[in-house]
């Protein structure tokens, strides 16, 4: 009996030890999947709301074949979206957003997705230059008659107190084996509410 009592007395004085050590120790770093996944989270709980206006897409014609450049594609892709986006601690914006548009083709083209932008600004922080990518999903009439499908895309972004002009510029898709599509400048304005 006194055996067991000794032995227990050694495991709770162990257990303490290691607890107390383990307590003092420094806490590794999160990872950057948790920190993003924790801004990601911030900004849906806590980011402000975003009015984002689509208004105009630039179809670079000269990349395009002479049987593609006689189509007239819609260049005011106007629509209407609405996000929220949040400024973490080391000064980066995340945003959700969720947004429709006029496509190349005069359709409606719906996107959700997620947009991380690192901000530069300047000394009154009234003018700041953004650049990040964003992700999500969209859907569209031409390319898989609206059946969703990924998208990543470099984003650029000027702004002015709440007011900022972004744009993003969708490559060649020639990976889909869809040939002359793509070579797209996409410009937005978005609203701080």
């Amino acid at each position: 009996m006194k055996t067991i009592r000794h032995i227990a007395l050694l495991c709770a004085v162990f257990l303490t030890t290691v607890v107390t050590v383990a307590a003092q120790q420094p806490q590794p770093a999160d990872t950057w999947y948790q920190r993003s996944w924790s801004d990601i989270k911030s900004t849906w709980t806590s980011g402000q709301w975003d009015l984002y206006l689509p208004f105009y897409e630039w179809h670079n014609r000269w990349v395009y074949g002479d049987d593609v450049r006689k189509y007239n594609y819609n260049e005011y892709a106007w629509g209407v979206g609405i996000g929220k986006s949040y400024i973490n601690a080391r000064g980066n914006r995340y945003s959700l957003f969720a947004i429709t548009f006029l496509d190349s083709f005069k359709k409606v083209e719906p996107q959700i997705g997620l947009m991380w932008q690192k901000i530069w600004r300047d000394r009154a922080d009234t003018w700041r230059v953004t650049l990040g990518a964003t992700a999500g999903i969209t859907a569209r009439s031409d390319l898989s008659n609206y059946t969703p499908f990924p998208f990543v895309l470099p984003v650029l972004g000027v702004e002015y107190r709440r007011l900022s002009l972004e744009c993003t510029y969708v490559p060649p898709l020639t990976f889909l084996h869809i040939d002359e599509r793509g070579n797209i400048l996409m410009l937005w304005l978005r609203v701080r509410l």
